[in-house]
């Protein structure tokens, strides 16, 4: 397992690309071009879950893109689920 921090964008393009059974992403916040540059290098055969949070005040100030969802979709990405003590929605 490796854990990156902001400004990583890079080495997380190297170690997506050569990601090839499981990818666990958990992120509070997610922006559109950020998700399309790091699944753009992952290979279709991988598993891929992606978490989030989205609390309907980050997604106004514009810290979530609720946009993602049509990129989720598309790779077949999409569940949504929520968690009852850190949703606001």
């Amino acid at each position: 397992m490796e854990v990156f921090i902001h400004g990583s964008g890079d080495k997380l393009e190297d170690v997506f690309s050569k990601t090839s059974e499981q990818l666990f992403i958990a992120a509070p916040f997610v922006k559109l071009f950020v998700a399309r540059r790091l699944l753009a290098v992952v290979p279709e055969s991988v598993e891929i879950t992606f978490v989030t949070r989205w609390r309907l005040d980050e997604i106004l100030c514009g810290v979530n893109d609720i946009e993602i969802f049509t990129l989720l979709i598309s790779r077949r990405l999409l569940s949504i689920g929520r968690n009852q003590r850190t949703s606001s929605f």
